[in-house]
């Protein structure tokens, strides 16, 4: 009894901070309707309602297709560079979705090297229609898929990875081709941990301010910096941050409604599946498939950062370097620590109880 009451003291005391917070913003939606939230409510909720889930919809539509497309190649085939792709493809989790933003808007904006390039190859230098119009609801879904991809190539990949090969050969001793076991087995069998993948993909975009702000393109996240520090109304901010909080858990709900009575792999005989080799302009295909979401993840806002950087005053990077990259560090060491802790000890408690928590 005394170890029951003493992890659900820490239970509690792990919960603290992130439940006060939740608590402050929901208790705002009782503070009736001011004048700022009806005009907020008649002329741009609907408007960020709808931008968030049409931003939403299409970030998840790219991510599974880059995300469970990789992490088939890299799981089911072999091909060169292969090895080099299973880890790599996780790369564009390093680069901050507003920092890939901020390069693409540098890079394919109207006056950018590319679409100034692309005039010159055209002879329509003088146009002054542009061609790509990143500022929009689309560039920056393609910006945001691009670094968070790697979300549901991981889970996707360690389901592929634990799924017996002995499935995998029965269904190829009926008869059943590659691309028919994938679509018919593998991934049904994947679906949670697809699903996993997708709700981080999802929770993360629909938190993001830095690309769709950059991007011109209003969401409940934008709403609520242009409310606190425009208007000043803290009481309205709060409580369109109370709706976006909402919509997070529907998310999440309908995450776990999804994959409830379902595990990763569901088979106790396990026997590893032999990658099927690639030959010829498959494989080459297959690499070149793996290495464009790399090339827009990862190198291309790292070249452009490198760029930018070798343009700055030798004296002054070194100087701010060792300061940021110090403080940086700090706070990653700081974060990863808490969150380890608590991780732990919220999952051997919730294995432990008998009354489950969590």
């Amino acid at each position: 009894m005394n170890n029951r009451w003493f992890r659900s003291i820490w239970l509690v005391i792990l919960c603290l901070p992130v439940a006060i917070p939740i608590i402050v913003v929901m208790s705002s939606l009782a503070a009736g309707e001011s004048e700022s939230w009806v005009h907020l409510r008649d002329n741009l909720l609907l408007e960020y309602t709808s931008n968030t889930i049409s931003l939403g919809i299409l970030v998840a539509i790219q991510t599974l297709i880059i995300g469970v497309g990789c992490a088939w190649l890299t799981s089911a085939f072999s091909f060169p560079g292969v090895h080099f792709f299973s880890w790599a493809l996780v790369l564009p989790l390093a680069v901050p979705a507003y920092i890939a933003g901020y390069v693409y808007a540098e890079l394919l904006e109207f006056s950018g090297p590319l679409q100034s390039l692309a005039r010159g190859l055209l002879s329509d230098s003088n146009s002054t229609s542009s061609l790509i119009n990143i500022r929009s609801l689309p560039g920056a879904s393609f910006v945001i898929s691009i670094v968070l991809f790697p979300y549901v190539y991981l889970f996707t990949k360690t389901s592929f990875d634990s799924q017996s090969g002995i499935l995998r050969s029965a269904a190829n001793s009926l008869g059943a081709g590659t691309s028919k076991a994938f679509f018919r087995l593998v991934l049904p069998l994947s679906r949670p941990a697809i699903a996993g993948g997708t709700a981080l993909v999802l929770m993360e975009t629909i938190a993001d301010f830095g690309v769709v702000e950059h991007y011109g393109v209003p969401t409940f996240t934008t709403g609520i910096f242009r409310t606190w520090y425009g208007m000043g109304d803290q009481t309205v901010a709060m409580q369109i941050s109370a709706c976006l909080f909402l919509f997070v858990a529907l998310l999440v709900f309908s995450q776990q409604r999804m994959i409830k009575g379902e595990s990763f792999n569901p088979t106790s005989d396990y026997k590893q599946s032999k990658p099927i080799k690639l030959l010829g302009f498959r494989a080459w295909s297959a690499s070149v498939l793996c290495f464009i979401p790399l090339l827009l993840g990862f190198v291309v806002p790292l070249a452009v950062l490198i760029g930018f950087t070798l343009q700055e005053s030798r004296i002054e990077l070194e100087a701010s370097l060792v300061e940021y990259g110090l403080n940086s560090v700090k706070v990653a060491l700081i974060g990863a620590c808490m969150c380890l802790i608590a991780s732990v000890w919220l999952a051997y408690s919730n294995r432990s109880q008998s009354n489950k928590f969590i």
